[in-house]
């Protein structure tokens, strides 16, 4: 019998989540900002100062994301064994109506008709839904914005930065597609509460108050029934709620963070009994999907790389895809042309090498027409479906806290600073404008150094490329 209520039972059980809630970085105000850099890096590629302040935003936000992936799955705690716990039989067979309605008001995901739970402490860190919406848009837009962004284009080193970008997103997009999947098949878990114990309600959570090993007696069965059986152990509990998943760890994450949580009983991870096998492979496919979709992506950059590397090899513009349709034109008519000389029954070389070319040409239009049309479409897919995970989840903080709104207030500020230095010569003194000038000069000196060197030009021939300052009044 209870300890408070002799009608009632010692404890009752209920289901409940155990989560690590999104960290502030990774919430919704935090994703939806990193969201609008990267559409910002195509709206803003004809303003390159403007451009550079939102990829280096973008880049650096998903680039902390990606690491974080890399920890979680370098640092994986193993998972305990599990047992059967004997509960106290809660059913309409042994309390009368009146008292199953108050234990079922009390704790909607109550456990009924049943002598045993099985127990196996664990526990879900929710920040693997932001890093998987972080690292894989950030991976899969790095395709149009190739064929869109002229800024990345603009030379070999921005090129060679996005490159290195794109493979950092991609090595994180992997480890946060491998620690995904165990959000849904993570073991179901239980509060055991002295009733009338109401600190689990449907609307309230309950915090790790920290694990007291004092309470162990060898197994669960022992632990639990030893907790709710002692007055002095049970008034110890303080919320007289006992839950074994507070016994678990993650990395990079305090433990007093881990909360055990009735909100997300809608959101798809809640994995009990009643989870029906329909939806685990519903979302299997789903992720599978994202598998392809990451596959082709990998497959259109590495081909573009490949032909940007080979100038020459196709008629196609693939170093400036954009101009696919002002010379769509004279495009078509050399597709044509090869595909005349293919067709043609004759087997010179020549005849071999048009073959190649028009089934070349192909290919690398089929590409580009993907990158730059089809790819958009389906990022834009994944962020509307993983945001249908991510949203529901667990905050650390509601919206109007600092934690959500500072960062965005932060890029503000920067953006703002980046506004004054780009237009800081209309605002400087005619001595500051002149400094400058002579600054300037004196970098142009050695940049045309540095091109003599580059050329093979000797100390000798040197002053063949001489620069001429214009004499500034």
């Amino acid at each position: 019998m209870s300890y408070f209520y002799p009608d009632l039972p010692p404890f009752v059980v209920q289901q409940v989540t155990c989560v690590y809630p999104l960290a502030d970085r990774y919430a919704s105000l935090q994703r939806i900002l990193y969201y609008g850099l990267l559409a910002a890096c195509f709206v803003t590629q004809r303003h390159g100062w403007m451009n550079k302040v939102f990829l280096g935003a973008s880049y650096s936000y998903a680039a902390s994301a990606a690491i974080h992936a890399f920890i979680l799955m370098a640092k994986q705690f193993p998972v305990s064994a599990g047992e059967w716990v004997d509960i106290p039989l809660v059913s309409n067979a042994t309390y009368n109506s009146t008292v199953m309605s108050a234990l079922e008001a009390e704790y909607p995901r109550l456990v009924t008709n049943s002598h045993e739970v099985w127990i196996q402490p664990a526990s879900m860190d929710l920040d693997v839904d932001a890093l998987l919406a972080i690292t894989v848009t950030g991976f899969l837009v790095v395709l149009p914005m190739q064929c869109w962004s002229s800024a990345v284009r603009g030379n070999r080193l921005r090129y060679l930065l996005v490159s290195i970008w794109s493979a950092i997103m991609f090595a994180g997009a992997v480890c946060s597609l491998i620690l995904w999947p165990r959000l849904f098949y993570t073991q179901p878990q239980y509060s055991f509460c002295a009733p009338p114990a109401t600190y689990l309600s449907l609307k309230e959570n309950m915090q790790n108050p920290g694990w007291n090993p004092k309470v162990w007696h060898g197994n669960w069965t022992s632990t639990i029934w030893s907790i709710f059986t002692d007055t002095d152990t049970l008034t110890e509990l303080g919320d007289f709620c006992f839950n074994p998943c507070f016994n678990t760890t993650s990395a990079l994450r305090a433990p007093s963070r881990l909360t055990a949580t009735m909100q997300m009983k809608d959101a798809g991870r809640l994995t009990d009994v009643h989870s029906t096998w329909d939806y685990l492979v519903h979302q299997e496919y789903k992720r599978q999907l994202v598998y392809v979709a990451i596959s082709v992506t990998v497959a259109c950059n590495v081909f573009l790389l490949m032909l940007t590397a080979m100038p020459g090899i196709t008629n196609i513009p693939v170093s400036q895809p954009k101009r696919l349709w002002k010379e769509r034109q004279a495009i078509w008519g050399s597709i044509t042309d090869h595909a005349r000389n293919a067709f043609s029954i004759s087997a010179s070389r020549s005849a071999w090498i048009s073959r190649a070319r028009f089934c070349l040409d192909l290919l690398v239009l089929c590409v580009l027409v993907f990158a730059m049309v089809a790819s958009p479409v389906v990022l834009i897919l994944f962020i509307v479906w993983i945001e249908g995970f991510t949203g529901k989840d667990l905050m650390g903080q509601p919206y109007f806290a600092v934690g959500q709104w500072g960062t965005l207030a932060q890029f503000a500020f920067v953006l703002v600073a980046a506004v004054v230095v780009r237009f800081r010569y209309h605002f400087a003194a005619r001595s500051d404008i002149e400094s400058e000038i002579g600054r300037t000069e004196g970098q142009l000196k050695k940049l045309y150094g540095m091109l003599n060197d580059k050329c093979g030009i000797g100390s000798g021939e040197a002053g063949q490329i001489q620069v001429q300052p214009e004499k500034h009044v």
